[in-house]
């Protein structure tokens, strides 16, 4: 200990204060491990937990999917250029599951792995900027379906 924090303690003492330091320190021992101790989890009490959180974890997944199919019309909309949806529509033709938001900026470029670096700002320019967004499947699957419905409904009013 400190030879400063132990004068402290002494002038209390001295003071008509008598402190039981070794008390004082158990309780904050004890305070302590409180913090950092794992209080088992019962089994059936996991299962709850566990449950709730696999509920959780869908609805979080699903609203991926909604702002990504809302993100992915507006982009078709208002930025997205023809030949972009036209790739998109001739790549995927059923919505894959395991799309990614790299892989639709490299369809939507027509740029494979290696070219890729360089076109990076067409992430941007879609409107994902958000890391959940960007490395969430459910984001790009919605997303996907988003550009594809616009796109779709925009190609047979085409010339």
């Amino acid at each position: 200990m400190p030879k400063e924090l132990k004068d402290r303690m002494d002038l209390v003492n001295a003071d008509r204060w008598i402190v039981n330091w070794s008390e004082v320190a158990q309780k904050a021992f004890e305070r302590e491990l409180r913090k950092h101790e794992r209080k088992p989890i019962k089994e059936n009490e996991m299962d709850a937990v566990v449950e709730r959180l696999r509920e959780s974890q869908e609805e979080y997944r699903q609203d991926l999917k909604v702002v990504g199919f809302q993100d992915g019309a507006n982009w078709a909309m208002k930025g997205a250029e023809y030949v972009e949806l036209k790739r998109l529509g001739e790549t995927y033709t059923d919505i894959d599951p395991e799309v990614s938001c790299i892989d639709l900026a490299r369809t939507a470029q027509g740029v494979d792995d290696s070219g890729f670096s360089e076109n990076e700002d067409i992430l941007y320019r879609m409107g994902i900027t958000d890391p959940d967004e960007l490395g969430s499947e459910e984001y790009a699957s919605g997303f996907l379906a988003g550009a594809l419905d616009v796109w779709m409904q925009a190609e047979g009013l085409l010339d």
